[in-house]
């Protein structure tokens, strides 16, 4: 179809999305390393995308040529912001045998973890013990708007 896209995993709308993220999961990759033309428009859609779909993403800088200097060096910011991290290829092979793990990446993985983690929402410190709840144990959606209200107001009250 005639879809206007940057990204390789979704149109510019974000209306309709490729099959590259099932491709990937199919396969249980974690990792999506990126490259091409131009870094600033194409290469860092695509590097944006797979971040927020929660893969480890890595740039590979050398391999990968942008139309302006200060869009390709905020793509690279931007990329690192999102824990990602921006490479030459000399240093890819390591990275694929595992042989150089880098501390963003982890953090990125923990992040994509702690997602699928279910915190209990009920504690003996919480004053939202007596709330009525749901058969799945979390609180129904108006306790639920107090629980986190109370979460601000504990953060506001702290800082």
């Amino acid at each position: 179809p005639n879809i206007d896209s940057y990204s390789a995993f979704f149109d510019n709308a974000k209306l309709g999305k490729t099959s590259l993220e099932e491709m990937i999961r199919k396969e249980g990759c974690s990792d999506v390393f990126v490259c091409g033309i131009a870094t600033d428009v194409c290469v860092g859609s695509t590097a944006h995308e797979a971040n927020e779909l929660g893969f480890r993403t890595v740039l590979i800088e050398d391999c990968s040529r942008g139309i302006q200097d200060d869009n390709i060096a905020s793509t690279f910011e931007r990329v690192k912001a999102e824990f990602g991290c921006v490479v030459n290829s000399c240093e890819v092979k390591a990275m694929v045998q595992g042989r150089d793990r880098r501390p963003e990446l982890g953090i990125k993985l923990a992040l994509e973890c702690r997602k699928n983690i279910l915190y209990p929402i009920k504690n003996k410190n919480s004053k939202f013990n007596n709330q009525k709840v749901n058969p799945d144990e979390t609180l129904d959606n108006e306790n639920e708007a107090n629980h986190n209200m109370g979460k601000v107001e504990q953060t506001q009250t702290q800082g």
